[in-house]
């Protein structure tokens, strides 16, 4: 029976009328769920070989990106893998120099996830070369589980760092070891306490160096203070030069997390400036502010570095940049 009232005959029609778009918008929410595509199919394949694992994915969204992270027993990794046409793809993990156990990898585009696990033989730095060309190889987080990496005889003649300048982190000796550094001739092979600890709380300069080889020796360089904002500031320093190589240690810096903070985000662990060929071989970086390894043009601006060969490195809690 037809209201009476005027207000009544107004809002007959008014619930109708919502009742009916209400009834339209969850027609077109469920056609909307039900096209989207599905990747039931998703799959990753895991091989290790060469001292690295091979993640190689299929049945992904075609031409988008799977973000593909790797986890093994003290490190992890990720990265942003493009997908082909077809939907496949293909990144490589290496692990910390000899390690050997199961990684576990895990994939993901959008609402197609797959995840595997291999067991790896044990890493070690003869087969850390080139073994996938055209594949992306990432390394892992994680400290090796050999301390140092034989290298071939540099043939330069070794000086030692003396006994004086403290190597146990119990006092600041950035000063005594830049001061040592720049005594040192060009052409040698400077070799550091055997896993001895470095407090340097500013930063250790190589300044128009060349034909130095740094043997770090399993030792660790560690800063404790944190630097004034906006302080350009790196365990090791290397500005212009050539030829110079740095070996088989560890830096570790103040950050307490992973996170950006631009007021001290010049804090790295390592910074190249302007060198060229330069080899690092064998360092660990930890806790930077800023980037594990910085490598930028010269103080000039113009000056850019080149031949910079990077291998068997790790970092973990960085604020900016792994390289």
């Amino acid at each position: 029976m037809a209201p009476r009232d005027g207000r009544g005959r107004g809002r007959w029609p008014l619930v109708i009328a919502a009742g009916a778009g209400l009834v339209v918008a969850a027609v077109a929410v469920v056609a909307a769920i039900d096209v989207e595509p599905r990747y039931d199919d998703a799959a990753v394949e895991l091989t290790a070989r060469d001292g690295v694992v091979l993640a190689t994915g299929q049945g992904f969204p075609e031409g988008a990106a799977a973000v593909v992270s790797a986890r093994l027993d003290g490190g992890s990794a990720t990265a942003w893998a493009p997908t082909t046409p077809d939907g496949t793809f293909e990144v490589a993990f290496r692990p910390p120099d000899g390690f050997s156990g199961e990684v576990a990898v895990s994939a993901e585009s959008g609402s197609a996830t797959a995840e595997a696990t291999v067991d790896a033989p044990r890493a070690t730095a003869a087969l850390n070369g080139d073994p996938i060309p055209g594949v992306a190889v990432v390394p892992t987080t994680g400290s090796p589980a050999l301390d140092t990496i034989a290298a071939d005889p540099s043939g330069l003649p070794i000086v030692e760092v003396p006994d004086s300048i403290a190597a146990d982190c119990s006092s600041d000796v950035t000063g005594p070891l830049n001061a040592w550094l720049a005594s040192v001739p060009d052409g040698s092979e400077i070799v550091f306490g055997r896993e001895a600890c470095y407090l340097v709380d500013g930063r250790l300069e190589l300044i128009d160096r060349s034909n130095l080889v740094i043997e770090g020796n399993g030792s660790t360089f560690r800063a404790e203070e944190e630097a004034p904002a906006y302080t350009n500031r790196s365990q090791w320093y290397l500005e212009y030069g050539n030829d110079l190589s740095l070996r088989n240690m560890t830096l570790i810096g103040v950050n307490p997390r992973a996170e950006y903070d631009a007021e001290h985000e010049w804090d790295h662990n390592l910074f190249i400036r302007g060198t060229d060929t330069v080899s690092i071989d064998n360092v660990h970086g930890q806790r930077a502010y800023g980037d594990f390894i910085a490598i930028a043009q010269g103080p000039d601006d113009r000056t850019i570095p080149s031949d910079i060969t990077i291998r068997n490195v790790s970092a973990d809690i960085v604020g900016r940049m792994g390289i």
